[in-house]
């Protein structure tokens, strides 16, 4: 019986800049294409919602290519992550070191399972507070929340809806906003 060796956030770095995104579950390894046009411009729109967050608690907002390093054999690069001012600590020089309060993943057809599969259990394994998938297919938004050591849905949010943060009243953007 043959035992592949896991890869580690040390062989990630070692990759060529080839404009496209990596990711890691367990060593393995994920490459995707870089993001279509519509897909960068929902990103864009999360973006300015996330920094005006920032602006009113001293908390960060980053967008992808970010290394999110959960574990050495976990790392991931999610759309956007937000980071309160109490847990500045795992911006790091290189890469978040740690879970951020706040994951964003716009969900395109070709990651979609990994979205809301691997990387899922992942943000709940780790410690992530809140994870928004944003499905540009059906103009939605699915909220998940930790609770325990899960992430639960906490609500799917339709183009009426208001998306917000609970802990940073007054900032919120209509869905439809994201899609237009």
């Amino acid at each position: 019986m043959r035992i592949e060796p896991k890869l580690s956030f040390e062989h990630v770095r070692q990759l060529p800049d080839d404009g496209k995104g990596y990711a890691m579950a367990e060593g393995e390894l994920l490459a995707t294409p870089a993001p279509k046009p519509r897909h960068q411009v929902i990103v864009a729109r999360l973006l300015a919602l996330l920094l005006e967050a920032a602006e009113k608690t001293g908390g960060v907002a980053l967008t992808a290519p970010t290394d999110v390093v959960l574990s050495p054999y976990d790392v991931v690069q999610p759309d956007l992550l937000f980071v309160s001012v109490e847990r500045l600590s795992i911006l790091g020089e290189e890469s978040v070191q740690g879970a951020p309060d706040l994951v964003v993943e716009v969900l395109p057809e070709t990651t979609r399972h990994w979205d809301l599969g691997v990387k899922l259990r992942l943000y709940a394994r780790y410690g992530v507070r809140w994870y928004w998938a944003v499905d540009p297919e059906n103009r939605c938004v699915h909220v998940f929340e930790r609770a325990g050591d899960a992430l639960d849905t906490r609500a799917t949010l339709s183009e009426e809806d208001d998306l917000t943060i609970a802990r940073f009243p007054g900032v919120s953007r209509k869905v439809a906003e994201l899609f237009r």
